[in-house]
């Protein structure tokens, strides 16, 4: 088994976290990094947490076996957290990120404000969009990728009030609830009426159900800014290609997307034997793009169910064929957790 230095990305996880009588409790891992202490890596709202600990893993070694080092990635920590702020951002410094991207280390949490106060989706509704039913998952990890996405829009478009916006793939506004303020205008879609209907009824903005196959009703370049979760990644290559022409066509001349897919990341994140990892990493280079499996998460509410699937793409299958759409295709490795993201410019 060949045994790596560093994955090709490197996302940390959060286990466990609460708020306890103003005091913030985490736990979970990150890779260790040489000549950069887990002791000094973290801040919180910019500043050191007041107890930082390491913690043996033998657990996330076992997962992640190929990775050298793994056992020392755990931590524990603590931290004072003043209850008046909106927003917590829990940061973990990595030396490969750049300051465009040193969000793909932070974790936020929504602490005040209308990401709280604002009327939370059915269970069964959360179940279709994360494919869990778990509440406190949904507002947390919504939040920071909502944040993720916000920090690498304001560093190429600052004026984030002059931004007309497109939520493709909207589901039930597991990020739209903490993005749609952001924006001068702001559009959520999905294939999911019922979803959108809540979004509607609950959330700014305006609300279009869409269908799979067949293009939006909006006006060309009628968009600055289209970003989507989790939508590339269960289209198969005809969809694929479809809606990287109509997001083109939608996004108005030097107007960006943010859109996520199955990587490279993700096959190492998949908590599996390392055998089973090395071949998922063979067939992703060797096929670059493929279906990996059925998904039932929108059985009953889309007219076809059938269509909608996990798939993989490599980053040079991504730069070789989405370049035919976009005159500049970047691709950001683990920057919303183990999803890669793919900054595409019309």
């Amino acid at each position: 088994m060949q045994s790596f230095d560093r994955l090709e990305a490197e996302p940390w996880s959060i286990d466990g976290l609460a708020i306890v009588d103003g005091r913030l409790y985490a736990d979970g891992w990150v890779f260790p990094e040489i000549d950069n202490a887990i002791e000094s890596r973290f801040s919180i709202n910019g500043k050191p947490p007041d107890i930082v600990q390491a913690v043996d893993r033998p657990d996330v070694a076992e997962l992640f076996a190929r990775r050298k080092n793994a056992r020392s990635c755990g931590f524990h920590l603590e931290h004072p957290i003043d209850l008046s702020d909106s927003l917590l951002e829990l940061h973990c410094a990595s030396r490969f990120d750049t300051p465009r991207t040193r969000a793909r280390n932070s974790a936020f949490v929504p602490l005040s404000g209308p990401a709280i106060d604002r009327a939370v989706p059915s269970a069964d509704q959360r179940f279709r969009v994360i494919g869990n039913r778990d509440l406190s998952g949904f507002l947390r990890i919504g939040c920071t990728d909502a944040h993720k996405l916000l920090a690498l829009i304001a560093a190429d478009f600052p004026a984030l009030e002059d931004l007309r916006v497109l939520d493709w793939g909207v589901g039930c506004g597991r990020v739209a609830r903490h993005t749609c303020d952001s924006f001068g205008a702001f559009t959520g879609v999905d294939i999911d009426a019922d979803n959108v209907r809540w979004c509607s009824t609950n959330l700014p903005g305006r609300y279009e159900s869409i269908l799979l196959r067949e293009s939006t009703q909006f006006a060309g370049g009628e968009f600055d800014v289209i970003y989507g979760v989790s939508v590339f990644t269960h289209l198969r290559e005809d969809l694929q290609n479809h809606w990287l022409a109509e997001i083109r066509r939608l996004l108005r001349p030097g107007g960006r997307a943010y859109v996520t897919v199955h990587g490279r990341t993700a096959v190492e994140y998949g908590c599996r034997p390392a055998p089973e990892i090395e071949a998922a990493v063979a067939r992703l280079e060797r096929e670059q793009f493929f279906v990996a499996s059925a998904n039932n998460q929108l059985e009953g509410f889309v007219p076809e169910p059938d269509e909608y699937v996990n798939v993989f793409h490599h980053s040079d299958y991504i730069h070789r064929h989405w370049q035919k759409h976009f005159a500049s295709v970047e691709v950001i490795p683990g920057y919303i957790y183990t999803h890669d993201l793919v900054v595409l410019e019309r």
